[in-house]
């Protein structure tokens, strides 16, 4: 989800979206339903799909890879995800 009312002037501020690349460890795209930005992390909040949709890995050895979200911990902020072959 968006939270920088700043990016194009407000027009996609609490919008929900998909990280659709990685372009270095703070910048990625993201998939609007009208639009494909690029934007830092910081304007970004995190919304956690439902068990059983479909994830990116944002971060560590399998970044970039897809997968299936089968449970969260939010505790240990962790997830389990069964990765596409």
């Amino acid at each position: 989800k968006i939270l920088n009312k700043k990016v194009a002037k407000g027009k996609y501020y609490k919008k929900k979206g998909e990280v659709v690349a990685i372009h270095d460890h703070y910048v990625g795209t993201v998939q609007l339903s009208s639009a494909k930005i690029k934007i830092d992390q910081d304007d970004l909040e995190t919304v956690i799909p439902a068990i059983g949709r479909q994830v990116c890995v944002l971060q560590g050895r399998h970044r970039g890879q897809r997968g299936t979200l089968k449970a969260v911990d939010q505790d240990k902020f962790t997830a389990t995800i069964t990765l596409r072959d």
